[in-house]
């Protein structure tokens, strides 16, 4: 270990098994950060970097310490393996510290000011919003609170409600109980308001936290990051309350997820996202074998050991054996995770889909749900191995070549006119729910969910011999991929349909759905070229705020243009 001699600011190596007591700094990074690099010049830049360094060993001199341990410099950042060692061991470089002196730059102590406006200056720091620091408030045993000049805030113990309030953390665990007596879903909690600069940053500082080790990867994102974080953990306990988290916005019902989350925010507390009634607190986690003894287990004979091996990945899907009992007359079941609120026995329950024509082969639905069942429901469950897909719904292992069945999430579309020839819009179908919004005179529609085909249909006209002409406008299922069409109205009588309503629901049109593409140019008769590409757009800025909605543009354009030789009606790219 590396550590800087409080007096001389000159850096030490010690072996594990001699390194000196030390205190150990927690701050936000910011500009003019003095690096190992730097420190190994004779001389040291002065900068801002510099003075918290200063600062911070002057400090600890005076409390009586002669080694000071600061991320900055203490770490050679360019040795790759160094780095994956340190951020691997921080944890514990961070509980062995005498003291950890958490200094807050961006907050300045009034110490006449009311009480309700110290939490409020506390609670504004960015420190209490970044993803490292949270390891570095629940590892040390002390931890002291310095302002920008240095002033003492106080300390972990005597602002654990103030923290507590701020943080979401147990009181138990600020007060020193091990993070592990809390569930993992509650620890998750913890980091789910917290961010990082690198998206893989989200997931690495939380290997500590739980315990496990991992290599570094920069560059493969932060789900992965995050995905490889909970099989680490996964390998480590066995706590069902890791698969207890929820989709941050609604799902679409066609939409599959795995058993694991995205990322720590799909596991936050009901005050930051509104989300939920109950607390990660409130769960108590058993493990298969004491789930038996809870009232109205599984089907008869059930009381026994049948459960196997604890969750494990394969390459056919998480592998994992659970109470399932099935919802309605569909592929859908309910799930219990072997949790129960404390309150009142209530078991959580997730959403899984049977995979078409595969047995054991389930993925999450309705992921932004979870559901709670009295225990005596219990009964109705029968234990069963299964295997679930970590993933989109667009895996190929099980996506079906062709389905009629298509739906969307909310997406917005705008609807341009290209130079050309005027036209008008006759019919839109599905026609205009409660929840949607048609703007004719901006050409603007969103769209909520459908239960179908996720289109629009535009009958169109342009000048006083007009000639209708269909526009139909869809997304690739689970791609977010926009595409187009052209019908005249002799295609549209092959169909045997005249309007939007009926072409919607002609089961004819769409079984050649998989041909369509996003650039589409057609000649109605030998004067006319229609043109209409489907491309992604912005949203319009009122929408933009706490959906999951995306944009698209759908560019129409009607031409006069004399065409020589045989009638022309196909359609080609452009």
């Amino acid at each position: 270990m590396r550590l800087l001699n409080s007096l001389t600011l000159q850096l030490e190596e010690f072996g594990d098994d001699q390194t000196p007591e030390y205190v150990i700094l927690s701050h936000m990074w910011g500009d003019e950060e003095v690096s190992f690099k730097d420190m190994q010049g004779p001389i040291v830049k002065q900068s801002k970097g510099l003075a918290k360094i200063k600062s911070c060993c002057a400090q600890a001199a005076r409390d009586g310490f002669k080694y000071t341990w600061i991320d900055t410099c203490c770490i050679d950042k360019s040795s790759s393996a160094e780095l994956s060692e340190a951020i691997n061991s921080m944890y514990e470089w961070y509980k062995n510290a005498r003291i950890c002196y958490a200094y807050l730059d961006d907050v300045t102590l009034d110490a006449d000011g009311p009480d309700f406006q110290y939490l409020e200056t506390l609670e504004s720091s960015r420190w209490f919003s970044r993803g490292w620091t949270l390891q570095e408030l629940i590892a040390p045993s002390i931890v002291e609170f310095y302002d920008s000049n240095w002033s003492e805030l106080g300390t972990k113990l005597s602002l654990q409600e103030e923290v507590s309030k701020i943080t979401g953390i147990d009181i138990r665990v600020l007060r020193g109980d091990e993070p592990r007596t809390c569930n993992v879903a509650q620890r998750m909690s913890w980091a789910s308001m917290r961010t990082t600069t690198r998206p893989e940053d989200m997931a690495y500082c939380l290997i500590g936290l739980f315990n496990v080790n991992m290599p570094l990867l920069y560059g493969e994102g932060g789900p992965r990051a995050f995905t490889r974080l909970q099989e680490e953990i996964m390998r480590n306990s066995e706590d069902y309350t890791l698969f207890a988290w929820s989709a941050q916005y609604p799902q679409a019902s066609w939409a599959h997820r795995g058993l694991l989350a995205s990322s720590p925010q799909e596991f936050g507390n009901p005050e930051g996202h509104g989300r939920r009634c109950w607390q990660f607190s409130e769960l108590l986690h058993s493990s298969p074998a004491d789930f038996g003894s809870l009232p109205g287990p599984p089907t008869p004979g059930q009381r026994q050991t049948v459960w196997e091996d604890p969750p494990n990945l394969t390459s056919r899907g998480l592998r994992i054996r659970l109470p399932l009992r099935r919802t309605g007359t569909g592929e859908d079941y309910l799930a219990c995770l072997y949790c129960r609120r404390e309150m009142n026995d209530e078991l959580l329950c997730i959403t899984l889909r049977k995979i078409p024509n595969n047995r054991w082969l389930f993925g999450r639905v309705l992921a932004h749900e979870v559901t709670f069942l009295a225990a005596d429901q219990m009964q109705t469950f029968e234990y069963s191995t299964i295997y679930v897909i970590q993933g989109t719904s667009d895996s190929a292992e099980w996506r079906p070549l062709w389905s009629h069945e298509y739906d969307l999430q909310v997406f917005g579309v705008k609807l341009v006119q290209d130079t050309g020839q005027d036209f008008s819009i006759c019919e839109v179908f599905p026609k205009a729910e409660s929840e949607d919004k048609w703007d004719p005179v901006g050409g603007k529609f969103i769209l909520h969910e459908l239960t179908h085909l996720a289109v629009r249909i535009l009958e169109v006209r342009g000048g006083p011999k007009s000639e209708p002409f269909f526009i139909v406008f869809g997304v690739l299922k689970g791609k977010n991929i926009p595409w187009c069409d052209v019908l005249t109205s002799d295609e549209m009588s092959e169909y045997g349909e005249g309007s939007a309503e009926g072409l919607y629901n002609s089961t004819g049109y769409w079984d050649g759905y998989a041909g369509k593409t996003d650039r589409v140019s057609k000649f109605l008769g030998f004067s006319k070229l229609v043109t209409a590409a489907a491309r992604q757009g912005p949203l319009p800025q009122a929408e933009q705020q706490g959906t999951c909605m995306r944009g698209y543009t759908l560019t129409i354009s009607v031409k006069r243009q004399l065409v020589f030789g045989p009638h022309r009606t196909d359609s080609e790219g452009f």
